[in-house]
Order: C-alpha cells, then structure tokens, then sequence
C-alpha cells in the first residue's frame, strides 16, 4: 500500500495512517556489513550511476541533556560506490546554525570506507569546521581510500537548543536510494506544520500517540508525543537539467516549520503567523524604519538637473540608473541583513538589501513613491504562499507605478535595463510590502522584448572561402546577458569565443555599440571568414556557424518530473545572403520547414531560397511560453531536438559553374 502527497500540508496527528509489518523497516548497524550491501553492484533502475545509497535513517527527538531541554538529530548513511571516478558523495559537508548566544553542537561524527574486509576510519585530524556566513557553519570531511566497490558510512548526531530549526529530510537526491527513512518524536507542546515535497511516493507512512514520552523532573504532567515513521523505497536519483528553478522545490523532502509552542508553565509561543502580523512588525520595526529614511540624504546626492526633470519615467530612469552605477553589488543576499545604507553608499558596495534599499531611498527623493518587494532568487525555492516563511526570502528589490504601469526594479546588476529584474529574480512571485494596505502577492514578471538577430551578408570566394559582415542585435533580458559575458573578457578573448565554435573561423574588426546605454539594443558588428567543404565536385556549405545556435539538445532526459523554465520569452532569428559571385551555381537547397509548440507556446521556422546568383538563408525560434509543466516536456524535447538537427546537418551544395 502507497499513500500519495505532492506538496501537501500534512497537518494532523493522523493522516493516511497505516501500520507496517516491522519487517518493512529496514535496519542496519554501523560499521556492520551485510552480504546484502555486499552483493549490491549496481543499480537497474539507472545502470549509469555512479553509486547508490544503500541505507540511509534520520531521527529527529527531544531529549533533556545536562538539565537543558533540546532537539536531537540522528543521521546514519550507508552508500555502495559503483564508478569511484565519477562518483560525487565522498566529500561530506553537515550543516550547524550557530545564534548569537548558543549553537549546534556536532557530536558522535564516525565515518569509514569498507573495501571487503579493510576497514579505514576516518581521522579526526580530518574532520573541518567552516563558517560559511554568520549563522551557518559545516563539518567537513572526505572518505578515504575511496574505490570501485567501496562501502561508505556515517553516522553523526546534532543537540540543538533551536526548535525552530527543525530541518526535515531529503529522501532524494543525485543519486539513487534503496532505502530512505527518517523518524520523529514531537512531544505534545511543540505543534509543527509538516509538507511533502516533490511527486514521489511514501512506502511507509506510519504516525501514532505516544503517551508519557517526554518529562522533566519536577514538572508533574508529562508531555504525550506525535511519532512519525516516513520511508521511501528504490527512490530515483534527481537529475539536474538547463532551464530549472531551484531543485528543493522537486526533489522528494519533508519539511517542518514551528507554528507554536506551550512550554510546561502552560504559556503559548506563537512562531508561525499570519501576513497581517508581519506586516504590523514591518511597520514598526525601528531599524527598518531608519533604513527607509534617507531621503533627503539620497536628494542631496543625486544630479539635481535629474530630480528636476518633469517627465516621471524619465525622472525614474535616471535615479535607476544612477544607483545602479554608483554601487558594485558584493555579492551578498538576504532580507534587512547587515544593512547599513549611509557606510555602502560611501564605499560604493554593499548587499543587495543596502543597494536596493538605497534605490527606494533615492526614488523617494524624486517624489516617485517605491515599495520594497521581497523575493526568493531561482537557486533559492519558490516560497510558501500558505503562511508567511521569512526564512523562505533572501532578496529585496523595488516596485514604482508610473501612470497605469508598474515596474520591478533591481539595481544590483550593472547591466540591466530599467524595468528588467535579472534573471536570478524571475522566480515567480514576490511579496510587496505595503505599509498602508497591506502586503500582497505580485508576479514578478519577465521583461517582455527579449530578441537576439543576427544578420549576415557574406559571398563565397575563388577559393572557396566565405567572408563578409555580420550584424549581432540583442534586446531585453539577451542583452542583460551579453553585456554580462562580455564584462567579464577582453575583447580578444570574446573573439575567440567564435572562432572555437567552427574550425577555420575567424574574426576581425570587431565592434560594439549601446554597450552602456541600456535604453537602446546591443549591437555587435564584425567581418567574418570561414571555409566551405569540398567533396569531389560538391561545395558543401553548413548555413549554421558561429555562436549562438544549439549544437545539443538542452533536454536530454527520457521523462522529467519538474518544470522546464526559461525565465522570460524570446525570440532568436537569422538571416544569411550568400554572393555566389557568378562563380558558382546552387545544386541543392534544403527544403523550407516550420515545427510548432502545442497551444501557440512557441515555433521554429527555416526558408531557403535562391534568386539571381544569392542564396538567402532565414531562421525563426520564438518561444512565447516559458513555464512548460511536466506533461509538456516531451513536446518541448522533440522541439528542440528537431531544431538540433536542422541546424547540424542542412548542408548547401553548389557546384563551380
């Protein structure tokens, strides 16, 4: 029997409950290996991973230690190697929230490497602690003597004074798992919402009452515990692929999140809350409150001809664009964190908190009201819409209204224009606050006009050789893109970025225009020579050279159980003339075809033609969708595959008159 949830709030003490077989459960004990782990080499389901975890458990607990009360987290992993060159599990990283008076401790940390009946142990010397930012820290270690065949487990147990921070447990990830169980024992006082995430399925689902589990001496009630048993069986490795969101949003997990306490003197702690109480703290929280009030500040720094100008969109313009100049974003994130906007104007740095915090400031002093919004970026997780998880946000940016129209501004990225969040922001929704009405959720829609042109007038020489101009147009989120690209090289290394993608390409008087004005389209302009092929008398002539088109599929896998996600629309088109220079004559020309995009989401088309000594080559890829929901997946692989082969294999043939 198989209970079923996809993202479901699994909220009662109760819920699809069933009682196992004990024999369902499987045991293992550490350092102990069986001749069925043994026996394990390899893995039908995905006969190309690299290895697959055998066995893994995870129980979380309370538990009075040394007088205090405390959450206890129990983990023991067991995984089998199959390809030790290719397998990515031997490094193991345990995360560890440190506070400001107390944190996690990391304790009973064993590993070992198990090759037949050699055992090595893992040293302390070579346990590493890092802090990574000011609340997270990692153990960190790397199995020894690791090789094909190898067995590998840890086992390790955290005490943590933080009830809020809870986890919960991942059943999947890059690669399989035979066996996958994680247990809790929450006593009666402590209420946690519980979700399951991802789309596959729980073998075991057991939940029950246990009375009298937890007490303290010298409170006379004991506390009753809700004890949950969740495993899953042969679980599927998770498979990254281009144009996803983040993976916790996919992957098969549970999740819990505090809602309320009652500690034994009967007194409620409320942790979970409604909008309207965030929104009452928003509105009162004092640091919040200084960081929003730097208006005048902002008035005395902006250009004064920019905070006179009549135009309200103009005016918008150039408060954006002069923020998004005057600060380097350091690549930090996080929501109010470490703000300090006076010191990062100053040292023209800061997070993007300070940087767009700023740029409220700033609009504000041009008399353009701006709110902040908060966001999760696409390698953090779409957030819950239930109830409010501040946890769940690590980005701030801004919103204006300008006449009827409403714009998403993010001045952390020095190369996107007015109105164009980065792509890292596109993330579905965002939550405006509204400190009069109220907070509310808003789309965080897309730049709409997202194009790349390329245009080519080339003739074919005496000896067989192409040359000519080519024209590079990008608008939108694709030039936010290339401007990004090119920031980071010189203009040699660019170049030769095209001539690595054709063999005997070359390029030269290279130019760009609209580099820094983000108004107008980015234009690449340059001469371009290659070589045609000769095959007895055939001239060949591969249409589709150069960057920007798709050698590979992006879709690779037989089925996807997550969304495709593009971040924005766009559309790719090229046109190619060919002189033939009266030397030459066409001897066949590919047929002209066109593949669609069920509903309108999208299509491809391709014409060849020939008049008066000029081949004219033309491509069309317009994608007006870019969320495709699992089911369209296929659809969208055969897509991409037919694009593929259209331009890997249309050849031109000419024959010298």
């Amino acid at each position: 029997m198989r209970c079923t949830f996809s993202n479901v709030l699994l909220t009662g003490f109760l819920l699809c409950i069933f009682f196992v077989n004990a024999q369902d459960r499987q045991k293992r004990e550490f350092g102990v290996i069986d001749v069925r782990d043994q026996n394990v080499t390899s893995y039908a389901q995905d006969p190309e991973a690299a290895g697959v975890v055998l066995f893994e458990r995870g129980k979380n607990y309370v538990k009075v230690i040394r007088n205090y009360v405390r959450l206890v987290k129990f983990v023991h992993v067991r995984m089998k190697v199959f390809d030790a060159s290719e397998f990515t599990r031997n490094s193991i990283q345990i995360p560890y929230y440190r506070g400001s008076s107390e944190e996690e401790v990391v304790n009973n940390l064993k590993a070992i490497t198990h090759n037949g009946e050699v055992k090595t142990y893992l040293s302390e010397n070579d346990i590493f602690t890092v802090d990574e930012t000011e609340n997270w820290s990692y153990k960190k270690f790397t199995f020894p003597n690791v090789k094909d065949g190898s067995i590998l487990e840890y086992t390790y147990r955290i005490e943590s004074p933080y009830f809020f921070n809870f986890g919960g447990w991942e059943f999947q990830s890059e690669i399989p798992k035979l066996y996958s169980e994680f247990g809790s024992e929450i006593p009666g006082n402590y209420i946690y919402r519980k979700a399951l995430i991802g789309t596959e399925k729980l073998d075991i689902n057991e939940v029950y009452l246990e009375k009298d589990c937890f007490w303290i001496e010298s409170f006379a009630q004991n506390a009753d515990c809700e004890v949950g048993i969740y495993a899953m069986i042969d679980v599927p490795a998770f498979k990254d692929e281009d144009h996803m969101l983040a993976s916790s949003n996919y992957r098969a997990r549970i999740s819990y999140e505090l809602q309320e306490h009652i500690n034994f003197e009967g007194i409620k702690t409320k942790y979970t809350k409604e909008w309207k109480d965030v929104d009452k703290e928003f509105r009162t929280n004092k640091e919040l409150g200084r960081q929003l009030a730097h208006k005048n500040f902002f008035k005395n720094q902006l250009p004064p001809n920019d905070l006179a100008n009549p135009n309200e969109l103009e005016r918008a313009k150039a408060v954006f664009y002069f923020i998004q100049d005057h600060y380097s974003w350091n690549g930090n994130r996080g929501i109010f964190s470490d703000v300090n906007i006076r010191k990062a104007f100053d040292n023209k740095s800061g997070n993007s908190s300070e940087i767009n915090l700023s740029l409220i400031n700033a609009l504000n002093a041009a008399e353009i009201t701006s709110k902040i919004v908060l966001l999760s970026t696409r390698d953090n997780g779409i957030p819950t819409q239930l109830y409010p998880v501040l946890t769940e946000f690590n980005y701030v940016v801004a919103q204006v209204q300008i006449g009827e129209e409403i714009f998403l501004l993010d001045a952390t990225d020095k190369y996107t224009s007015f109105g164009a969040l980065p792509l890292r922001g596109l993330n579905s929704i965002g939550r405006l606050l509204d400190f009069k009405s109220g907070s509310k959720w808003v789309n965080l829609a897309p730049f709409g006009k997202n194009l790349k042109n390329i245009s080519a007038q080339l003739q074919i020489d005496e000896d067989l050789s192409i040359t000519g101009k080519v024209r590079e147009i990008f608008t939108g989120h694709l030039a936010a893109y290339q401007r990004n690209l090119i920031s980071g090289l010189s203009e040699e290394d660019y170049i030769k970025g095209y001539k690595a993608t054709s063999e005997g390409l070359s390029v030269r008087s290279f130019e760009m225009k609209n580099f820094k004005d983000f108004e107008k389209s980015l234009t690449e302009t340059y001469e371009m020579r290659f070589e045609s092929e000769k095959i007895g008398n055939d001239i060949l002539i591969y249409p589709f050279f150069g960057k920007g088109f798709y050698n590979e599929n992006p879709f690779k896998l037989e089925s996807r159980d997550y969304p495709v996600d593009f971040g924005y629309p766009f559309i790719k088109s090229y046109s190619m003339s060919i002189d033939l220079q009266g030397l030459y004559k066409v001897k066949e020309l590919p047929t002209g075809k066109i593949v669609k995009l069920p509903e309108n989401a999208g299509e491809c088309s391709v014409y060849y033609s020939e008049s008066n000594g000029t081949i004219v080559v033309r491509f069309k890829l317009q994608v007006n969708d870019y969320h495709f929901a699992p089911h369209e997946y296929n659809s969208l692989k055969d897509f991409f595959s037919t694009i593929v082969e259209w331009q890997s294999k249309e050849v031109i043939l000419l024959e010298k008159l």
